[in-house]
């Protein structure tokens, strides 16, 4: 800390944000955390934040930022007359979009223009429509005996239903690392105690791991299928042994029709000269997705070369298969979203297929935002969404969630966070799916409609915020050629060894 300079600046400051919880995982976010926070608070010592990534929605993350600022800014915000006035961040604080910066000092920043996105529905194939038909029959009917069932258990049993949903949608490779037959044994007196509240606060950021910033966890959640609390009977375990059995069926005879519908996508990309990054959520799907794309798409590109990188992968490897794949004509980078933030991949990708459709579309925007950015060679950037037309969550997704970001998102040229407490909203609109009347009419969606409606409604107004916010923290008054002159003084100054004046 002595030795530290007087001057600092810390690009990517939203990974320097104060974590929640005590997970292992994010140690190092803490560590940085910790890290800019001593060097903050010397207050003879400048220090710059610099961020483009958009806020996660997370306002206790938000606020630590600007807490490494000044102190008194990070506050509860859940108690309005201590909230830190514009009025007092405004020294502090300065927002610039693309359309400002376009044009700077006298040179250009050329950005290029993202095309709107392209839905690719694919309707799933026979043999997928069985093994997904066969698993909500089954879930259904184990809602349907909860009676029987002590909170914790159910609560297990909630989160355990979820994860298969969530794995068989990815890929019939997710579906068999979630489903895989485990040894189960019986719930130990120290877990039979553990209640309720203590499974959803485990297994809620695992299972909708996306919609918590502090958690990219790429790993498919077959946690709460491991947990002795579940109580899973010989029948159950056989259960989903068969649909282990039935996702192997769908890889040997090639009956995944969304894999499909990706190799066409990227087939088409390929031929327009695009290269592209598809994204995936699971690592198996990722493996899945890369494999069967090199033994698909070779034969028809000269030099083609398919790699993954994955949450598996130490931070030299993913960077080294980068590199090897920048150096073939016809290139495709597979990824999971441990490449979403931080990395700068415009150089060598100018295009994005969204594998699997993430159930926060601030993920969406990150992932896009891999390309669609600052150097970027290409004049335009494309990005496919590949989606279930007979999947009743990926239409609710699409529908709530995606379909309004990306208003918003034309609407103010900025992306503005889904609200914190999405999370609640998708897990009722999966409960909404399971409890589908015997007739296969969906049930009007109850709590979870009026969850939906709060949760636009609270978007809506955090979109005015923003907008009503980015217009106040632009700092009009700062003049570009009036900077540009200072700038042109210091560096003559810098140049002839003087010392810069004040």
């Amino acid at each position: 800390m002595q030795d530290a300079p007087d001057l600092i600046i810390v690009d990517e400051a939203h990974l320097a944000t104060r974590p929640r919880g005590s997970d292992p995982k994010i140690k190092a976010q803490q560590q940085r955390y910790e890290l800019v926070k001593a060097l903050a608070a010397d207050s003879a010592r400048h220090v710059v934040l610099v961020t483009a990534t958009p806020h996660s929605g997370i306002e206790e993350n938000f606020r630590s930022l600007l807490g490494l600022l000044k102190p008194e800014f990070d506050i509860d915000p859940a108690r309005p007359a201590h909230s830190a006035s514009r009025q007092a961040l405004l020294p502090h604080v300065i927002q610039r979009r693309r359309a400002e910066v376009e044009k700077w000092l006298g040179s250009d920043t050329p950005f290029p223009e993202r095309e709107n996105t392209q839905e690719r529905p694919y309707s799933l194939s026979p043999q997928y429509r069985d093994l997904f038909g066969s698993v909500i029959s089954y879930l259904r009917g184990a809602f349907g005996e909860r009676t029987g069932l002590r909170a914790a258990q159910q609560r297990v049993r909630h989160w355990a239903a979820i994860s298969i949903l969530r794995s068989i949608l990815s890929s019939p490779e997710s579906a068999l690392a979630t489903l895989a037959a485990r040894e189960r044994n019986a719930a130990s007196p120290e877990e039979e105690e553990a209640g309720a509240d203590e499974a959803d606060e485990v297994y809620r950021p695992q299972v909708l791991n996306e919609l918590f910033a502090d958690n990219i966890s790429d790993q498919p959640p077959s946690a709460p299928l491991d947990d002795p609390r579940a109580e899973w009977t010989d029948k159950e375990r056989r259960a989903l042994g068969e649909f282990a059995r039935k996702a192997r069926t769908i890889i040997e005879a090639e009956a995944d029709s969304k894999l499909q519908e990706a190799v066409n996508a990227v087939r088409e990309l390929l031929t327009d000269g695009h290269q592209p990054i598809v994204f995936c959520h699971f690592i198996p799907t990722a493996k899945y997705v890369a494999l069967e794309l090199k033994r698909r798409l070779t034969d028809g590109f000269a030099d083609l070369e398919i790699a993954a990188v994955t949450g598996d992968d130490p931070d030299e490897v993913r960077r080294n298969r980068i590199d090897d794949l920048q150096g073939h004509k016809h290139h495709v980078l597979v990824a999971t979203d441990c490449l979403s933030e931080g990395i700068n991949l415009q150089e060598h990708f100018d295009s994005v297929v969204h594998y699997d459709l993430p159930w926060n579309p601030n993920r969406l925007e990150q992932r896009e935002g891999r390309v669609d950015r600052f150097g970027q060679p290409k004049q335009k950037v494309r990005c496919i969404t590949v989606w279930g037309r007979d999947n009743e969550i990926d239409q609710v997704v699409l529908d709530v969630l995606v379909r309004k970001a990306e208003r918003i998102r034309r609407d103010l040229g900025i992306a503005v966070p889904i609200p914190a407490d999405a999370s609640q909203v998708m897990e009722a609109v999966v409960e909404n799916v399971l409890f589908k009347r015997a007739t296969g009419k969906q049930l009007a969606l109850g709590l979870a409609g009026q969850g939906v409606t709060r949760l636009h409604e609270e978007w809506d107004r955090s979109a005015a915020r923003e907008k009503e916010n980015r217009a106040y923290y632009k700092h009009p008054e700062v003049k570009p050629d009036e900077v540009a002159a200072d700038l042109t003084i210091n560096d003559q100054v810098v140049s002839a060894g003087e010392k810069i004046p004040h």
